[in-house]
């Protein structure tokens, strides 16, 4: 497949599954989706990741991430696994982000530095 290389980020954290694509290149914005999957998620991640790039289009990918959460450890750990064979298998790089330290990054007051961890 022809195309810039695409950035896969995946999060399941809470009972809402999200994803978003985006070009790693260029100044396109970014395609985000969710659903409100629940205990569904086991049942419906691939079909989740295909509405929004669809399997064809996997081998586009040059990065992917996943959320590690806090959060369900069954969804979660779905997701994680997912997201690592996909990297695996692509032979890209795959980084993990802790849902709660992207929360507090968006929660920190403007101005105001966050201390590293």
């Amino acid at each position: 497949m022809s195309g810039p290389s695409l950035l896969l980020a995946l999060h399941s954290s809470s009972e809402t599954f999200a994803l978003a694509v985006q070009a790693q290149a260029g100044d396109n914005p970014a395609q985000v989706a969710s659903f409100p999957l629940g205990r569904r998620l086991s049942n419906d991640l691939l079909t989740c990741v295909e509405e929004l790039l669809p399997a064809d289009q996997w081998c586009r990918i040059g990065r992917l991430v996943v959320a590690t959460g806090p959060g369900g450890f069954t969804g979660t750990r779905l997701t994680v696994v997912f997201a690592r064979t996909l990297a695996q298998q692509l032979a890209i790089p795959l980084h993990g982000y802790s849902s709660f330290l992207l929360m507090a990054h968006r929660l920190v007051a403007p101005g105001q530095a966050m201390a590293e961890v």
